[in-house]
């Protein structure tokens, strides 16, 4: 079917065996989505509440001090919000490695990209222009930068490169990037928090403050 199309694969694996049926009925499961009418939407009930397992993985993995990378394919959109659950575990104890930016390579059909480390942050980037991707390029040349990771915060390729490689992932996804939930159905550690993910940045400044929270109530709650 058209999800094994390489361009919604998100960096996993063809699955093979999937049918229409299991596709919306994950859909309906991740994003509450009701597609009896002309237009879809994402329940933001279902957003809030995946958002708090991903804040809780985030924080298990850094008070540890694991080691966690984050990325993003869409940068205008999701920047602020990635850099707050950066900050986050950075402020939690976690091993974040931090890089400039790589040689270029091929992505999404084209020369000369590379990869841009902005605030902790990895982006890609045409030496001009940062740039949205969602394919499994950008993903797989970030894996050659960093140390082995305990944890991958991103979306898209990023997202999904990173769980191919056997790495736990919290995905911030689109309902095009439904490949992700079907995977976390079949057993990979993934996280799915159900998003749009090409709204403007101030769309999640909801998630950001409660990203602030968190970070507040675990600096309150330290030991002086």
């Amino acid at each position: 079917m058209a999800l094994d199309d390489p361009r919604l694969l998100c960096g996993l694996a063809p699955f093979g065996d999937l049918d229409v049926v299991a596709a919306h009925a994950a859909a309906r499961r991740v994003w509450g989505v009701v597609d009896d009418g002309p237009t879809v939407a994402i329940d933001p009930d279902r957003t809030l509440g995946a958002f708090g397992v991903a804040l809780s993985r985030i924080e298990s993995v850094a008070r540890r001090g694991g080691r966690i990378t984050y990325a993003t394919g869409r940068p205008a959109s999701l920047f602020p919000l990635v850099r707050a659950l950066h900050d986050l575990a950075v402020a939690l104890g976690a091993d974040v490695p931090r890089r400039y930016r790589t040689e270029p390579f091929h992505a999404d059909g084209r020369a000369g990209r590379r990869l841009v480390w902005i605030e902790g942050v990895a982006m890609l980037t045409d030496d001009d222009s940062l740039l949205a991707t969602d394919g499994r390029d950008a993903g797989e040349e970030l894996l050659l930068h960093v140390p082995m990771p305990d944890l991958v915060v991103g979306d898209g390729g990023f997202a999904g490169s990173a769980s191919r490689a056997g790495f736990e992932v919290v995905a911030l996804a689109d309902l095009d990037h439904l490949a992700l939930a079907l995977a976390a159905e079949r057993g990979a550690p993934i996280t799915v928090v159900p998003i749009d993910v090409r709204r403007p940045a101030p769309a999640y400044d909801v998630l950001v403050a409660r990203v602030a929270a968190v970070r507040a109530a675990s600096e309150t709650s330290a030991p002086s």
